[in-house]
């Protein structure tokens, strides 16, 4: 779907004129949206990801030193 041409500024400091809901920027490779909340949606969910990414791994290094390192280190 193609919105009116819309000229908007990426973090980078790149002009873009943007026409769809999301273009990528051509300096910086980052997504820039038409939409304001769209951005703001686009950071919230990589947050998300980035916790359960840390998440995941801090539980895998758990169970490590939990049933593997310990009993090791208790004989």
């Amino acid at each position: 779907m193609n919105y009116p041409p819309k000229s908007v500024t990426c973090k980078c400091g790149n002009q873009l004129t943007v026409d769809r809901r999301r273009v990528w920027c051509t300096k910086c490779g980052q997504p820039v949206y038409y939409h304001e909340k769209d951005q703001r949606w686009h950071r919230i969910n990589a947050l998300y990801i980035y916790v359960i990414f840390v998440s995941v791994i801090l539980l895998v290094a758990y169970f490590f030193i939990e049933m593997i390192a310990k009993p090791f280190l208790n004989h």
